[in-house]
């Protein structure tokens, strides 16, 4: 046991590193296990939880396209929501100021997840659209300001080539308006 406050703070600090040592090793052994693997999904939201969405998007920049890409299995649909959703908590809770919340989340959000949610909408593959606004949508709308506003804007940018897509993604936000 520490005999004193310096003691303990170097033991404190050696544990706090090895921890973070630990989790990054982790990390790194998650990102090496194939996308369509749902133990890989399911270990995430905790690693998402603890080191943050910035640092798991950092560390696997695929994550993204691999969640949309999840949505299009049965198996790994669920998970893939799980997942998406875990990030935008860790978004929302990361910042103190409400303000500062609603500018960080749009603009991260905005730059990893707005073209992933969009190309799930208006996928050719229809279970990918239905689990895209049943697991993803509702809770894109409920987390993250402003974003309903911001993905409509990006839908009139989007050309019409197949109408029955576009339609269908645009009638997922106005039925999920909340």
């Amino acid at each position: 046991m520490c005999t004193n406050q310096m003691c303990c703070d170097v033991h404190k600090t050696a544990r706090l590193k090895i921890e973070a040592e630990f989790l990054d090793k982790i990390l790194c052994d998650v990102k090496e296990v194939p996308w369509y693997v749902k133990g890989k999904l399911k270990v995430l939201p905790c690693l998402i939880d603890v080191l943050g969405v910035e640092k798991v998007l950092e560390t696997i920049p695929e994550l993204p396209d691999n969640l949309v890409r999840g949505l299009s299995l049965n198996y790994l649909a669920p998970v893939s929501g799980e997942v998406y959703k875990a990030s935008l908590h860790n978004m929302l809770y990361k910042e103190e100021q409400f303000e500062q919340i609603a500018k960080t989340m749009c603009n991260f959000w905005r730059s990893h997840w707005l073209h992933v949610l969009l190309q799930g909408l208006q996928n050719e593959n229809n279970l990918l659209r239905q689990n895209t606004g049943h697991y993803w949508l509702p809770t894109t709308l409920k987390l993250v300001p402003n974003t309903l506003e911001i993905i409509l804007e990006a839908l009139k940018d989007i050309p019409k080539t197949d109408k029955s897509h576009w339609l269908y993604a645009y009638m997922s936000h106005v039925c999920y308006q909340v």
